[in-house]
């Protein structure tokens, strides 16, 4: 029995003591984090090395190059829980994340995040290359003012790229060197070694040109797929905002539909019913005509199946839960009163159509707020 009781009170010890770490970080998004050293076809730790992260606080990296911190939910909550981080490491140049800023993805309470660096070790021609795909980069971003998001995604697929093709020629470049020693050792210059050195230079030349090729060919692929995707963001995002601005603007008109039949006291009611109800219709036939196309630009721009269904969900929502099924009935419904001059029942039907959308208007929100940072 003694044994029982004595298990329960441990037991009980365990759980008091696993929920209350869990209500400590639910406060929190935790960053573990660790500083690389990009070399020619080769990545490093920088282990003991001292870095800035502002706004935040003074770090040090430990023997593997990690360090780690956390941030306040409702100090992110400030900043729309979207948070940019400046990181300064003395002696190093920041090429990952682009700008040296981090944008934290706080829709997990746990964000893991690499600082890939240039330091002194680098080989100058490699460096030269990183150097010059950075000022690229940056002259695209200032050109077509692409967002941050954007820039990242695009700087750290080229920075892999780099990297791929910095490990060919690293591989080509030992096999040069191990037969320059061979034929050094060899008195006929016609010997096998000198014949199989003279093609490996060529092979080595001919795949820096096929390298440099594909390099600027992967650049105008990706400035393009980024481009796109920032035109598709902007046209989605601003016509679902606007759309949430006109339908509350409906939706405000039926809350106070008594002004409608009181000229006397508010003269310019009727003008602003029929101006309201033109450019909520404006809106509604340009998300009818174009939902198609962003939807089919998003599949394509993007290749991620989850965000072409929360796409998709969220221009339901206009369709099939607030316009066809609520707000467009009502509204003529209200109209057809209206020409009858039957005001208590315009009333009545505008007043319930008020509060049957405002739930449906309150998710879509939601909706369009989710969906407008993933884009």
């Amino acid at each position: 029995m003694k044994t029982l009781k004595l298990f329960t009170t441990l037991l009980f010890i365990i759980l008091v003591y696993v929920c209350t770490a869990q209500q400590a970080n639910l406060g929190f998004v935790s960053v573990q984090a660790r500083v690389l050293e990009q070399l020619k076809g080769n990545i490093k730790s920088v282990p003991n090395t001292s870095l800035k992260m502002i706004g935040i606080g003074d770090y040090s990296t430990n023997e593997e190059g990690r360090f780690a911190f956390q941030i306040p939910m409702d100090e992110l909550s400030q900043f729309d829980n979207e948070m940019v981080i400046k990181i300064v490491l003395p002696d190093y140049e920041i090429i990952k994340p682009f700008e040296g800023k981090v944008q934290l993805d706080t829709s997990k309470s746990e964000v893991f995040l690499d600082i890939l660096v240039m330091g002194r070790d680098i080989e100058e021609e490699y460096k030269k290359k990183l150097t010059e795909l950075g000022n690229k980069l940056r002259t695209t971003q200032k050109k077509n003012s692409i967002s941050l998001k954007k820039m990242s995604a695009m700087n750290d697929s080229l920075l892999q790229a780099l990297e791929k093709d910095a490990k060919q020629q690293v591989a080509l470049e030992q096999s040069i060197e191990e037969l320059e020693a061979k034929v050094a050792k060899e008195s006929d210059e016609k010997s096998k070694y000198a014949s199989e050195l003279r093609d490996a230079i060529d092979q080595m030349q001919s795949l820096n040109n096929a390298l440099a090729k594909k390099e600027n060919e992967l650049y105008v692929a990706l400035e393009e797929k980024y481009l796109r995707q920032q035109k598709y963001q902007k046209s989605i995002s601003g016509d679902l905002n606007e759309y949430l601005i006109q339908v509350k603007d409906v939706q405000d008109l039926l809350q106070n539909l008594d002004n409608y039949f009181k000229p006397g006291k508010y003269p310019n009611y009727t003008s602003t019913y029929n101006s309201t109800l033109k450019a909520y219709n404006q809106i509604f036939q340009e998300i009818n005509e174009k939902h198609s196309d962003y939807i089919e630009g998003v599949n394509r721009y993007w290749e991620d199946e989850l965000l072409v269904e929360q796409v998709e969900e969220t221009f339901d929502m206009v369709f099939d839960q607030v316009h066809h099924p609520l707000l467009k009935p009502a509204i003529n419904e209200v109209n057809i009163l209206i020409r009858k001059n039957r005001s208590g029942k315009a009333s009545k039907v505008a007043h319930e159509a008020f509060h049957n959308l405002n739930p449906y208007i309150i998710n879509l929100e939601k909706a369009v707020n989710r969906l407008i940072p993933k884009l």
